[in-house]
């Protein structure tokens, strides 16, 4: 049975976790759903306190890109922003984490924009861990608005949590602060989300891995 498809351009409910359906010319696009999937594990971040990407966007690793590319920019629904101010993206990831002598530990969400220029969209700053039982689980939720849709003058407001265990039963968590971007970022192009974490004490013992993440168009 063939389903009409009408040429204006209403969004069909859905639930959060599925996919939204728009139209356009009476041909139906897929703007809300899984971007990125992340299902292979990234190199452990140890014995450095440089900071480093959690994703891990190797062919054998990942599905989708973390670059909401140009080629989708061109269909009219201009990802990552689709109808403009209020579109949300939202961005899970979690891995293996262990640490000695209570380090400094620095969570960050980044976006770099074509040019290559990067922009800080949320920091936890140094935060001093509680030790860790051996290796325990972390996760991160993130979600990240586009409150302001311009070429010259895009915003993005993000907030989020970082979870660790200490131990089986006890688990930390730090807010990754509500913060506003600068108003100076073209959210009309596409850009490249980052997340990345940086040891405050090189060692051996201090160590995380990412095991998965995904990327999520939520409206």
């Amino acid at each position: 049975m063939a389903i009409a498809v009408p040429s204006t351009n209403p969004i069909y409910p859905s639930s959060t976790e599925g996919l939204i359906l728009k139209s356009k010319a009476g041909s139906p696009y897929v703007i809300s759903g899984s971007k990125y999937i992340q299902y292979g594990p990234t190199a452990a971040l140890a014995s450095s306190t440089t900071e480093t990407s959690l994703f891990n966007n190797t062919s054998t690793t990942a599905f989708g890109s973390l670059t909401f590319a140009a080629t989708e920019l061109a269909n009219g629904w201009n990802f990552p922003n689709v109808a403009g101010a209020g579109s949300v993206i939202r961005l899970k990831m979690g891995g293996i984490i262990g640490n000695t002598s209570t380090p400094d530990l620095t969570i960050k969400l980044t976006m770099t924009n074509t040019a290559g220029t990067v922009t800080t969209l949320s920091s936890t700053t140094n935060l001093a861990m509680v030790a860790i039982t051996g290796t325990a689980n972390w996760a991160l939720e993130a979600m990240i608005r586009v409150s302001a849709y311009s070429a010259t003058v895009g915003q993005f407001l993000t907030s989020g949590e970082f979870t660790y265990d200490q131990t089986t039963l006890l688990s930390t968590g730090w807010k990754i602060p509500y913060t506003a971007t600068a108003a100076n970022l073209d959210t009309t192009s596409a850009f490249t989300l980052g997340a990345t974490a940086t040891w405050g004490t090189s060692s051996a013992s201090n160590t995380l891995t990412a095991q998965w993440a995904t990327v999520e168009v939520m409206a």
